[in-house]
């Protein structure tokens, strides 16, 4: 929707916006509270979020996902395919 994010710094948010949101130490309201006052306060910094998110969110179509479900299939039959071979 092209809202700016704000996500805990832990591997799995960090996987998922790919770069696309201020992160933050999970552990720290300090860290929190910064992090959601500088997408508040710097306009900048809050556009280039929204557009970032825009972009990631794209990535996450369900083209793309048909697309990496069909080569998951392909690479799994050929596996097999190899396996029967023995």
């Amino acid at each position: 929707c092209g809202a700016p994010v704000v996500a805990s710094r832990i591997a799995a948010l960090e996987e998922t916006t790919g770069g696309a949101a201020l992160l933050f130490d999970p552990t720290s309201a300090a860290d929190l509270t910064q992090t959601i006052l500088t997408v508040l306060d710097d306009e900048h910094a809050r556009s280039e979020l929204a557009i970032a998110s825009l972009r990631r969110a794209a990535e996450f179509s369900w083209e793309n996902t048909a697309r990496m479900t069909w080569q998951v299939y392909e690479f799994a039959l050929e596996r097999f395919r190899q396996h029967r071979k023995r």
